[in-house]
């Protein structure tokens, strides 16, 4: 949704951040079919081309999941098929 191309990637990596893990595997599956917004990841037509609206940044967001909350991230490309 938006009228744009991108995908508010940072909004669901917050939430994966904000969850209450209480197990030791710990996984994230992203999957989107654009890129998040911010004219420095693509040249889509961007409705938010200085990134995240509300500040975020998603290498920041990855960290955290990776390194303090030992969380392994999958990235997941979804596309259309004909």
């Amino acid at each position: 949704g938006g009228d744009d191309g991108p995908e508010d990637i940072c909004g669901g990596l917050k939430r994966a951040c904000e969850l209450k893990w209480q197990e030791s595997s710990r996984h994230v599956f992203l999957i989107a079919d654009a890129p998040c917004h911010g004219s420095r990841y693509h040249n889509l037509a961007d409705n938010f081309p200085e990134g995240d609206p509300a500040g975020e940044v998603p290498e920041l967001q990855l960290l955290r999941l990776v390194r303090e909350l030992s969380c392994k991230v999958y990235f997941i490309k979804s596309t259309r098929t004909q």
